[in-house]
C-alpha cells in the first residue's frame, strides 16, 4: 500500500507530466463502479496535492474560473501513468485525455485490484473524514490530535498497532512504523499511551526528548525519504520520472532506486531483524525485545527467507527480480497477467499471497488440507 512518501511521489509525477498540458475529456473503464468525473470545461489543466495517504487532483477550467476537486484513496496498489492511448494499461480505470505531438495521451489511474476509490469533493480543503492531519504539513495539529486523545481506549493497544490507525497517523504504513519505532528505540508491543504520554505538545530540536519522540519521528522519517528521493515504488521517486524513459532505462534506474531504498532501511525486512505477525496478519519488524503486550499466540521469526534480500513492491512498468512477492509478480506478468503483488501481501494480509511469505512451505500445508476437505464435501454431495 502506498504510504505518505509514495503518495507525495505520485503527486510529483502527475505535476511533472501535466505541466503545460491541456486536457480535453475524461473517460473511465467499463468495470469500475465509481462515477465518471465531470470535467470543469471543454479544456482544463491538472495539478495534484496530497495529505497523508490521500491524493487530490485539481482540474481547472482553461477558459473560466472553475475547479473540480477529485479526492483519491489509492487502496492497496493504485498508481498513475502517462502513456499514449494506444499503450494505455488494461487496468486504467479513470483516464484524462490530452493531445501531445498530434497523438492522444492519457493520464491514467491504474488499479489492478480495484481497492482504490475516488469522489468529487467541494473544495481544496475537503479531505476524508476518517483521516487525521498530515504529520509533515500539519504537524502541530497532528501532535494536538494524538496527545489530546491519549485517554481513549485505543491507546491501550500496542504502539505498533496504533501507528497504523489513519484517524490519528495519516500516511503511516508498515515500513514507516518499523523505521520510526526503531529510531526512537521504542518496543513495538509497548503501550501506545506509555510511549506517547510524556511528549510535549510543541517540540523543538533542542528538546532532550526529541530522539524518543515518536510523533516527531513520523515527520522526520517521512521528510527524509522525500528529500533523499527514495521510495518503496521507484516509479514515484521524487528525483525521477521512470515513465518518461525507455523501458530498458526504466529497469536499470528502477533497480538502482530499489537498491538505494533497501540500503536506507535499518530494520524493515532486514536479514538480522526480528518480526511478529500481528494484528490481522500485518508483520512488524524490530530489533531487541518486542515489549510486554506481545500476544502469546503471535507468529514470529527472524530475517527474510533463506537470508535473501527483502522484496520491495513497486509501481509503473518496472518489475524487480527479487525474492518472494516480486518473483511471483514477474511470473504472473510473463504469463500475461498484470496482477500486482503488494507490500501487504508480503506481510501476510492477503490470503492469495501465502506462497510469497517468508514461511511459504509451512503455510502451504493448511491450504492443501482445506482444499482436500472441500473436494471431499463436493464428492459427498454428488453421491447423494
Amino acid at each position: 500500500m502506498p504510504e505518505l512518501p509514495e503518495v507525495r511521489g505520485m503527486c510529483t509525477l502527475v505535476n511533472n507530466v501535466c505541466s503545460g498540458k491541456i486536457f480535453s475529456k475524461i473517460t473511465k473503464s467499463e468495470v469500475t463502479k465509481h462515477p465518471l468525473v465531470k470535467p470543469p470545461g471543454t479544456s482544463f489543466t491538472i495539478s495534484a496535492t496530497a495529505r497523508g495517504k490521500e491524493m487530490k487532483l485539481l482540474l481547472t477550467a482553461a477558459k473560466k474560473a472553475k475547479t473540480t476537486h477529485v479526492l483519491f484513496g489509492l487502496g492497496m496498489s493504485g498508481w498513475w501513468e502517462y502513456k499514449p492511448v494506444t499503450e494505455m494499461h488494461k487496468h486504467a480505470h479513470l483516464r484524462f485525455h490530452c493531445t501531445q505531438d498530434k497523438e492522444e495521451y492519457t493520464l491514467s489511474y491504474v488499479d489492478a485490484r480495484r481497492f482504490g476509490k475516488w469522489e468529487e469533493v467541494d473544495d481544496a480543503d475537503t479531505w476524508g473524514d476518517d483521516r487525521g492531519p498530515d504529520p509533515i504539513t500539519e504537524h502541530a495539529e497532528f501532535r494536538k490530535l494524538v496527545l489530546g486523545n491519549l485517554k481513549k481506549k485505543l491507546f491501550d493497544k500496542p504502539i505498533c498497532e496504533v501507528l497504523l490507525d489513519q484517524r490519528y497517523f495519516n500516511g503511516m504504513g508498515n515500513y514507516l512504523r518499523a523505521e520510526i519505532l526503531h529510531r526512537c528505540d521504542v518496543q513495538p508491543f509497548s503501550s501506545a499511551r506509555e510511549a506517547l504520554k510524556d511528549l510535549p505538545l510543541e517540540q523543538d530540536n533542542k528538546d532532550e526528548t526529541k530522539d524518543k519522540d515518536v510523533l516527531l519521528a513520523c515527520k522526520d522519517v517521512c521528510t527524509e525519504v522525500i528529500q533523499l528521493g527514495l521510495s518503496k515504488y521507484p516509479a514515484f521517486s521524487h528525483k525521477s520520472s521512470l515513465e518518461e524513459l525507455p523501458e530498458e532505462e526504466q529497469n536499470e534506474l528502477g533497480s538502482t532506486l530499489q537498491e538505494q531504498f533497501r540500503n536506507w532501511l535499518q530494520v524493515y525486512s532486514q536479514p538480522d531483524a526480528k518480526w511478529v505477525v500481528w494484528p490481522a496478519g500485518r508483520r512488524i519488524w524490530f530489533q531487541g525485545e518486542p515489549g510486554p503486550l506481545l500476544p502469546t499466540k503471535a507468529k514470529s521469526g527472524v530475517g527474510t527467507k533463506d537470508g535473501e534480500k527483502p522484496s520491495i513492491n513497486i509501481g509503473g512498468n518496472y518489475v524487480a527480480e527479487g525474492t518472494g512477492a516480486s518473483r511471483k509478480l514477474s511470473k504472473k506478468r510473463s504469463s500475461g497477467s498484470s496482477t500486482l503483488t503488494t507490500d501487504s501481501q508480503q506481510d501476510g494480509t492477503s490470503s492469495s499471497s501465502s506462497s510469497s511469505s517468508s514461511s511459504g512451505e509451512e503455510e502451504a500445508k493448511p491450504v492443501e488440507r482445506q482444499t482436500s476437505r472441500v473436494t471431499k464435501r463436493r464428492r459427498t454431495a454428488s453421491q447423494k
